[in-house]
């Protein structure tokens, strides 16, 4: 590694960051997924021995490496599926399905699973935000440490540019992890931030009941007296 930092993940394993100075060796077979996770560009310098004749690009999608063509071909079926929709008149097909916004909001995201949301905000200081309301949170509990920013005021608090904002969104590198109860409203309201300009934004697959099924601390919620 030259320059930034990328984060490197294989099937099965939870990330690992790879820093300037360092230096990985792997043998044939070999498959992974790597990201920048640096705020400015990062450079990486491969050397092969012997040369290569061809390399496998695959990405990271939930716990398993998928092929890059296979991803790309599925990305141009969405597009046409969109140009198709956008082509459709509104008022015959009464608009698009939440099926359909939801697969579109999850194609611009890199989800992260509950043990790599934790490792994101222990190691690297990332921002968990619990956007469930507070009748669920009474119910359910909590993650020490995340932030709860309810669903209907998020893009105010983390658009930099708010009167409302947090104090803690100056800008717009701001790796913020968003979760609901299930991971399915975090999906769409990630997608909101990014379209903020907050382009690290994603949410936690599976949401706090995959956090809480991993046996990732929570905090229980109090017992009415």
């Amino acid at each position: 590694m030259a320059t930034g930092a990328l984060e490197e993940h294989c099937a099965g394993e939870w990330g690992r960051e790879v820093l300037p100075g360092e230096a990985r060796a792997f043998g044939p077979d070999y498959a992974h997924d790597v990201q920048n996770v640096s705020l400015g560009p990062a450079i990486s310098i491969h050397a092969y021995s012997p040369p290569l004749d061809e390399m496998n690009e695959y990405e990271l999608e939930g716990n398993e490496l998928i092929p890059r063509d296979r991803v790309e071909r599925a990305a141009d079926r969405l597009d046409e599926e969109w140009r198709v929709e956008r082509r459709t008149p509104v008022d015959a097909k009464g608009g698009l399905s939440i099926e359909q916004v939801l697969s579109a909001a999850r194609a611009r995201l890199r989800r992260y699973s509950p043990h790599e949301a934790y490792d994101a905000m222990v190691e690297r200081g990332a921002i968990l935000v619990d956007i469930r309301p507070e009748g669920q949170r009474a119910i359910e509990g909590s993650i020490a440490g995340a932030l709860v920013v309810e669903r209907n005021v998020l893009e105010w608090r983390f658009d930099p540019t708010s009167s409302a904002r947090l104090p803690v969104a100056t800008d717009h590198d701001l790796q913020v992890i968003v979760f609901c109860s299930e991971g399915y409203t975090s999906s769409l309201a990630a997608a909101a931030l990014q379209d903020l300009g907050l382009w690290r934004a994603t949410d936690m697959v599976g949401g706090f009941d995959a956090w809480r099924a991993m046996g990732l601390p929570i905090v229980l919620p109090s017992k009415a007296s």
